[in-house]
């Protein structure tokens, strides 16, 4: 791309390879008519040709003494494709090098990509070109130019010329990018970047109007892969040209190779392209509403009689991006067959979201993409970026609707399953119960979004271990969505689960709970497929529920059936993968067989946890009370005793001190100073397990089996 140094490569190799060399020979090559003229130029260098000789006989005149002769070098530089050499690259015992922006050369020469400079090494010509001292600047400022030599220059010598620190630089750039790069002795390079880039986009403006278009859209995306078929998704948000364009799979791929061959964009894995970051910059000053003077030259240059986006704002051009975006990005981000669509176009919504936050952009399409991104986080485990991203959608409808439209309803629900996830249960019961109560008062107490919010209720309670009262709404919720709904409705099965959830703690009949669980597996298998996160959800209950009842043989190959098939999509680190480890850890657990196994699967489960939710989040504390377990089983009670008293302190303040998990821990810690034991529920911590039963310090301790 334009910047990146390439004819400082080839004057530095032709420098150091002189003495290799009797003939060497410098040719600016940018169209056919240049390099014509700089092979008629060596020609009457060489005596082979005079000033009256055409250049073409010239050229060829000289091509063919070099054919005969040994110990010459040709640089065409700046060559915009290989039909403007064609003829003209002489096959005899010497060498040629060719700079070009255009990487389809393969069929003439051997080809190699010049990459921008490494962190340490932008952070080096920072330095030295600056003569400041500051790293950390430096280091924020390479970040920034992508290791774009060009630009590392022009910011070096800006700030050595106008006494600017780094640091003072790097705050005005954030400011103006365009206005920068148009600044500063640039020495030995021919242009500073903003016009580098303008002469790249004019080039590629006299080959397609909608070529530029496509250049404006990419620019307000993010600097990583984006798959090239994107403007196809939503052609009505894009200019008439690119529209168009898109609609036609082979016009598109000329607009792609148009963009590749300036190196605007470049190729990426196959499918996905890409634009450096300096350059979607330069890109979007050219259709902001700035009245600088050296922005104003380069709008003028990009623009065109025949482009009707012209006059597009950079607000109209965030808004277009941002529908297009929320129409491609999955509505389920929960159908991991769509995940990857979800990775690829998460960072090009981040960074929409950026742009429309600044140029106020249309409220309902930040809206739109907003709670798409923030709903494929949740799935991802990322709590705390998708309650950033629900607020904000919060925030937007409260500010264009007012405080008690019902379409509030939705990022409130959303924000309430955020706590409960960050294991924030006494919030989170407290949100879905005002969506509960504000929805039924709005819409009715039957309607599905009433019905939705207080079968989440139900599964906070059970949290909480108010089993009887989260029994009883799933109870009602389910009922009513069986008529209303049908069986196979996604909110009747999530009841189902919220339902069981409940019962699974409060009864010890394992046999009647897995059964329950089986059927609701193939019911979300029918419904949502195999591999979709709520099926994957369901058969990790059945599994742990198989765990309690002693079949730990079909426990144990479930779970890590699931640990395998899901760890390529979230990694070890997503919540749901921890939870499956602590199941396989606590199934070892209960079998009693591989108590060294489980300690090491409980241990490495509690060590990411902590780093993942946090050391006081209710699921990081049932491993570690899970830990102190197995420790006592093998003999190590001083070390399982300050685990337990640990949980115990924390859950007590995170949970309460009446609170049934907390309860237990203290039972636990009572059983294990009395005999040296803990309990041997197979169940979790509340299941038959009621306050009046815990707070009780009389009986004997039950053995660990």
């Amino acid at each position: 791309m334009p910047g990146l140094g390439k004819t400082q490569l080839a004057m530095a190799y032709a420098e150091r390879s002189r003495g290799n060399f009797e003939i060497g020979w410098w040719i600016t090559a940018s169209d056919r008519l240049w390099a014509l003229a700089g092979l008629a130029e060596l020609a009457q260098h060489l005596g082979v040709a005079t000033e009256d000789h055409e250049h073409e006989s010239a050229a060829q005149a000289v091509i063919a003494t070099l054919e005969r002769r040994r110990g010459w070098l040709l640089i065409f530089d700046d060559a915009a494709d290989h039909s403007t050499l064609a003829g003209l690259i002489p096959n005899g015992p010497g060498q040629v090098v060719i700079t070009s922006r255009n990487p389809a050369w393969g069929s003439v020469a051997v080809t190699n990509a010049v990459p921008a400079l490494a962190e340490r090494d932008a952070v080096k010509l920072l330095l030295a070109h600056s003569g400041d001292v500051d790293v950390p600047a430096a280091t924020r400022l390479a970040t920034e130019l992508n290791g774009l030599p060009l630009a590392i220059a022009q910011a070096g010598t800006y700030c050595r010329f106008r006494a600017v620190t780094l640091a003072e630089y790097h705050e005005r750039f954030l400011d103006g990018v365009a206005r920068l790069m148009v600044e500063g002795d640039v020495s030995p390079y021919p242009a500073p970047v903003t016009v580098t880039v303008g002469l790249a986009v004019e080039q590629v403006r006299r080959k397609s109007v909608a070529a530029v278009q496509l250049l404006r859209m990419l620019a307000f995306l993010g600097p990583e892969a984006v798959p090239r078929d994107l403007s196809t998704c939503l052609p009505a948000a894009l200019p008439s040209e690119l529209a168009a364009a898109s609609g036609d799979p082979l016009v598109l791929d000329s607009l792609v190779e148009i963009l590749v061959g300036t190196s605007l964009v470049s190729l990426d894995r196959p499918g996905f392209i890409r634009t450096h970051g300096l350059v979607q910059g330069i890109i979007r000053a050219t259709v902001s509403q700035s009245t600088r003077s050296p922005v104003k030259r380069l709008a003028h240059m990009a623009g065109s009689i025949r482009d009707r986006s012209g006059h597009w704002t950079e607000k109209r051009w965030v808004d277009s991006v941002g529908a297009l975006l929320a129409h491609a990005f999955p509505e389920d981000p929960g159908d991991l067959r769509l995940w990857h669509r979800c990775v690829t176009l998460s960072p090009h919504v981040d960074s929409y979201i950026n742009h429309a936050t600044r140029t106020d952009s249309d409220p309902q399409i930040l809206d739109a993409a907003s709670n798409k991104l923030a709903a494929y986080l949740h799935d991802r485990g990322e709590y705390a970026a998708a309650r950033t991203h629900f607020e904000r959608c919060l925030a937007i409808r409260q500010r264009t609707l007012g405080t008690q439209h019902e379409d509030l309803f939705g990022p409130t629900y959303q924000l309430a399953q955020i706590a409960y996830r960050l294991g924030q249960f006494v919030n989170s019961e407290l949100l879905f119960r005002q969506v509960a109560e504000s929805t039924a008062n709005v819409l009715g107490p039957e309607h599905p979004e009433t019905l939705k919010a207080e079968s989440q209720l139900s599964f906070v309670l059970t949290e909480l271990g108010n089993l009887d009262q989260a029994k009883s709404i799933a109870d009602r919720v389910h009922s009513i969505q069986l008529e209303t709904l049908g069986p196979d409705h996604p909110d009747t099965l999530r009841t189902v689960q919220s339902l069981d959830a409940a019962l699974s703690e409060l009864t010890s009949d394992r046999e009647e709970i897995i059964a329950r669980f089986t059927y609701q597996v193939d019911r979300l298998r029918q419904r949502f497929g195999a591999t979709h996160f709520h099926t994957a959800r369901a058969a990790h209950n059945l599994y742990r529920a198989q765990a309690e009842a002693g079949h730990y043989a079909e426990a144990k190959s479930g779970l890590k059936e699931i640990i395998s098939t899901m760890r390529e999509v979230y990694g070890f680190r997503h919540p749901f993968l921890l939870y499956a480890l602590h199941n396989l850890a606590r199934a070892y657990w209960l079998e009693g067989v591989e108590l060294e196994r489980a300690r090491l699967t409980f241990e490495r489960t509690l060590v990411t946890r902590e780093q993942v939710i946090g050391p006081d989040h209710p699921k990081t504390l049932t491993t570690r009370h899970y830990l102190a377990r197995v420790l006592v089983a093998l003999g190590e009670r001083g070390a399982a005793e300050t685990h337990l008293r640990l949980v115990a302190d924390a859950r007590a303040l995170t949970l309460g001190h009446d609170n049934p998990h907390t309860l237990l821990t203290l039972d636990d810690i009572r059983r294990l100073t009395l005999s040296g034991t803990t309990s041997r529920h197979g169940m979790d911590a509340v299941r038959r397990f009621r306050p009046d039963l815990a707070s009780s310090a009389e009986g004997t301790p039950e053995p660990l089996a």
